[in-house]
């Protein structure tokens, strides 16, 4: 409360006193406080009586004018008090209407995080997920009459898909712990966490065959929602067999309501998982089960939650577990050691006390496993600690897909205190600043979307780009520092460390897409595309591979919302094959992460080359950004032209000083509009950062 002096309470409490609590007006003015009027006395007709009844009424009236200036003064005070009390909820009553607005903005992008899309069936192994949201799963008879459901994943169709079996489905939206404290502070509710935030991980977790008759537990995480538009084949098809392959799925938020192309290709990371770290994901799933209130499909109310529903699979003779003690995790493995093609895994998390129920309560409890203990707050960030030491054990290379990439905000040209303050960018930066340093070749590629997904004028889409524009002016400077400190600046390039690339896809005319289109439309950017016919594949990826022998791999971006640990919940896997490595091999190890590494090149650049063995190479950084630079030219060009692959040197120019700018004719994207650099809201950074 805003008032000057005294509360409110005082002032109404000083307004009563002296009063009776019955029969007399809120205006009457009080006497101060050890002050009455004086007696009014009766006429006396001699002068000196009428003298003294003068003097008598005019103390009286100076004295009641006094009272009455005294109750003006507080009537002002209460008035100014009740004014900016007024103002204050206004305030945040406008706040709420812009959250609003925000949410409506963001909606296609919340609606891609609402992910607790993690589905799992009982028919199976009887461990329901807390939501269940995919499209695939239609009921064949109510397929005529689709329901979009909340947030427009198809959630209530596929409640009906599962009616009478015995998959439950239920909704565990992001509740804010009760004890977090962080939107209390700025007079919001805390349930507005619930649509800032999401539950972002992606899991399926089920049994499979183990050996003889006995059953394991096996999971997949990654990045890939169960809702529309996420099926996609390495052609990425803009128009072609829109009534066929990609019937009823056809998925392009930047054309809301285009259907005949061109729809959004997408592109994205997913792996599955067996032996120990696949029960430590079930864990994860028992954990966040146990913590959610229980609610019906339609949020309209809340019963008393029970933990009936969860299998003690430990119960099951037949279920493979693990055991107690530090060798429990030996019957659950799948390979030996001695197995050439083995693999070690490790499970990591962002996620609070406030989404699982299972983290310590005590301090010393919590940092012994590694938690950080905030106020009344626990919090795992293993995903972001995960990041940090792949890149800091880097020798030779780094190779990064993901959806976003803002960060290390507290080193940005401007707008220091957004809040963006995950460390990888930063981490990246001084890991190629240290090897020039060494002068020893190091290379780091950034595969990012041409925009983030939605419309590439709206304010959210355009402060996001400029979190990024920030973020790749931050990190080039200081590449470019570290080469002029070295002397080498003359010699190389910032880019010849440090390269963001994108994918886009041209596709040329056919007689069956011609028609589709040549159809009349008013929305000029979707008349443009359809007539180049191009658009971006989109980069919903979110893996790191390292020198060819770690990767990373999960639901989690690069950005503050997913690494902070109290904001959306995210969950990744980092893994390596002990007997592919570089200490181990003394020379580049050719294992399953190299290869699968090399599928990705081949998709996106569509050949082979030698120089592709060695991506720390300066001749490999050159080969990839000259195929790149002629991607792109083609996807611009006015005429048809052919793409060799689909990735692109992301559209932005970089000075050997390493100053970034927009690219000399190219400062908004191709059809769409838009600044490429983007441009700052008054959106709150929360939201976009």
């Amino acid at each position: 409360m805003a008032g000057k002096g005294k509360t409110l309470k005082e002032l109404m409490a000083s307004r009563g006193k002296g009063q009776s609590s019955k029969g007399q007006s809120s205006k009457a003015p009080t006497p101060p406080q050890g002050k009455t009027f004086p007696p009014v006395a009766p006429t006396d007709t001699s002068e000196l009586g009428l003298k003294e009844s003068e003097n008598r009424r005019k103390s009286a009236d100076a004295g009641l004018k006094n009272v009455e200036a005294q109750a003006e003064d507080q009537r002002k005070e209460l008035f100014a008090t009740q004014i900016n009390l007024a103002t204050e909820k206004q305030a945040v009553q406008d706040l709420k209407t812009a959250l609003q607005k925000v949410e409506d903005e963001l909606l296609r992008e919340i609606r891609e995080k609402l992910d607790d899309a993690q589905m799992v069936s009982e028919q199976d192994l009887a461990t329901p997920d807390a939501v269940l949201v995919p499209d695939m799963a239609k009921d064949p008879v109510a397929d005529s009459t689709i329901e979009e459901g909340v947030m427009q994943t198809h959630d209530e169709e596929t409640k009906k898909f599962f009616k009478h079996s015995s998959v439950h489905c239920v909704l565990a939206p992001r509740y804010a712990s009760n004890k977090l404290s962080i939107f209390k502070q700025q007079n919001l509710l805390v349930q507005v966490v619930g649509t800032l935030f999401t539950h972002h991980q992606k899991c399926v977790v089920l049994d499979t065959q183990a050996s003889g008759n006995n059953r394991k537990i096996t999971a997949f995480i990654g990045g890939l929602d169960l809702c529309d538009g996420r099926y996609d084949t390495p052609e990425h098809r803009l128009f072609g067999d829109l009534d066929t392959v990609f019937k009823n799925d056809f998925h392009n938020p930047t054309f809301p309501s285009c259907v005949n192309g061109p729809r959004q290709p997408w592109h994205d990371l997913h792996c599955k998982i067996e032996g120990p770290a696949a029960y430590d994901i079930l864990t994860n799933f028992e954990q966040r089960w146990r913590k959610t209130k229980w609610r019906d499909f339609r949020l309209k109310k809340v019963t008393k939650w029970h933990d009936d529903s969860l299998i003690k699979i430990d119960r099951l003779s037949w279920m493979v577990t693990p055991s107690s003690g530090p060798d429990g995790d030996h019957n659950v493995r799948v390979s030996d050691e001695k197995d050439p093609e083995n693999w070690h895994v490790q499970v990591f998390r962002s996620i609070d006390s406030g989404s699982v129920k299972g983290f310590p309560k005590g301090v010393h409890e919590a940092e012994a496993q590694k938690l950080v203990c905030a106020k009344n707050l626990k919090v795992d960030k293993s995903i972001h600690a995960a990041y940090v030491k792949a890149i800091r054990s880097a020798q030779h290379f780094i190779y990064i897909e993901n959806q976003y990439f803002i960060g290390s905000s507290y080193y940005w040209p401007s707008y220091k205190n957004a809040g963006a303050d995950n460390l990888i960018p930063m981490e990246l930066a001084l890991k190629i600043a240290s090897k020039i340093s060494a002068n020893e070749s190091f290379a780091v590629y950034i595969v990012i979307p041409l925009w983030p997904e939605g419309v590439p004028t709206s304010a959210s889409v355009q402060e996001i780009l400029f979190w990024q524009g920030q973020t790749m002016a931050m990190m080039y400077k200081i590449v470019a520092q570290a080469l002029e400190k070295a002397g080498l600046s003359d010699q190389y390039h910032p880019r010849d460390y440090l390269n963001f690339y994108c994918l886009g896809k041209r596709e040329a005319s056919s007689s069956g897409s011609s028609s589709q289109r040549n159809q009349e439309t008013e929305n000029h950017a979707l008349a443009a595309a359809q007539k180049f016919g191009r658009f971006m594949i989109y980069v919903h990826a979110k893996g790191m591979i390292v020198d060819d022998e770690y990767i990373i791999m999960g639901s989690a971006n690069i950005n503050q919302r997913s690494l902070d640990g109290s904001r959306d919940t995210e969950i990744a896997m980092g893994a390596y094959q002990p007997n592919y490595t570089w200490a181990g091999k003394n020379s580049h190890p050719h294992g399953q992460v190299y290869g699968y590494r090399m599928s990705l090149w081949a998709e996106h650049l569509c050949e082979l080359e030698d120089t592709f063995h060695e991506p720390q190479s300066i001749e490999c950084v050159r080969h990839v950004n000259k195929i790149a630079t002629y991607n792109w030219e083609a996807f611009v060009a006015e005429e048809e032209k052919e793409m060799k692959g689909n990735l692109m040197l992301y559209p932005i120019q970089v000075s050997r000083d390493g100053n970034v700018n927009s690219l000399s004719g190219n400062e908004s994207f191709p059809d769409v509009g838009g600044k490429i650099l983007g441009a700052p809201t008054n959106l709150p950074d929360v939201l976009t950062t």
